[in-house]
């Protein structure tokens, strides 16, 4: 199933399927029976687990009415004052190579 090639990535990505039961019954019984002979695997799972686990019991953020049309407003003036800096910058270099 897997080889001594096989990029972090994809391992990674496989544990991740395996937790979240996003894997087929072959597969599973692919994995476990290399899990099984892989100490390493076992302890990235576990640890894979816990992180899950921490992260579904976090409280979910709450934002203000209309944060998402303020925070754009905001980045469009931010923006817009870096252009106008820029144009006045190079303005003023045109000015003094003229």
């Amino acid at each position: 199933m897997f080889s001594k090639q096989t990029n972090e990535h994809q391992i990674r990505d496989f544990i991740l399927d395996y937790i979240d039961q996003n894997l087929s019954v072959a597969e599973v019984k692919s994995f476990e029976e290399y899990l099984s002979n892989t100490p390493e695997l076992q302890k990235n799972v576990q640890e894979s687990k816990v992180i899950r686990d921490l992260y579904y019991r976090m409280p979910v953020a709450k934002t203000g009415k209309n944060f998402d049309q303020r925070m754009v407003a905001r980045f469009a003036l931010e923006l817009e004052r870096e252009t106008t800096q820029r144009n006045k910058a190079n303005d003023f270099a045109e000015l003094i190579t003229d």
